[in-house]
């Protein structure tokens, strides 16, 4: 028979302390995320601007692609990351302070409680979607009106392939991974 560990008020201060930096963490990635997005569409608009030009290059436009492969990997890195904080926190670190203290209600735990909902894939689509989709529909406009068939072109089909399929292959193992 294992009995519960007795109750440390050091231990517990501990956790605390370790969920609030986990939080601050995950607030600073978020931002992080979101000044990536700000960075993109920056890139986006400097590019468009400078192949406008009066001496404008339309090869500049295939650079697009690029950064809409960077950006949306980049984003779904910080999304993995953010969603390992969240599950270190609800997986472990509740667990402990429950043991502890008794039962708590746990932000993280009705988070992951919608996570499975048809619903809730839905509105995840309409908030997390435009900006990965933004990039994509950038990348693919260009390369429509792009008269040009070498291997830029196909590079630039390849890298908006991909600036979809790892967001979106993030974005399925962590419903994956949810479930579990």
């Amino acid at each position: 028979m294992n009995a519960a560990p007795p109750f440390s008020a050091k231990a517990v201060d501990v956790a605390v302390a370790e969920f609030n930096a986990l939080r601050a963490e995950i607030n600073s990635r978020m931002t992080a995320q979101a000044a990536l997005v700000g960075i993109g569409l920056t890139a986006v608009g400097v590019i468009l601007g400078l192949a406008a030009g009066e001496d404008g290059n339309e090869r500049l436009l295939l650079a697009i692609p690029a950064v809409a492969l960077l950006v949306n990997t980049l984003s779904a890195a910080q999304t993995h990351r953010i969603h390992l904080l969240g599950a270190y926190i609800r997986r472990d670190l509740w667990t402990f302070l429950r043991d502890q203290v008794g039962d708590l209600k746990c932000w993280e735990d009705d988070v992951a409680g919608r996570r499975g909902s048809r619903l809730n894939a839905v509105v995840v689509l309409l908030i997390d979607a435009p900006a990965l989709l933004l990039f994509v529909a950038a990348s693919v406009l260009v390369l429509a009106v792009c008269e040009r068939k070498d291997w830029l072109e196909w590079a630039g089909w390849a890298a908006t392939v991909l600036a979809v399929a790892i967001p979106a292959g993030v974005s399925a193992w962590h419903a994956h991974c949810a479930r579990k």
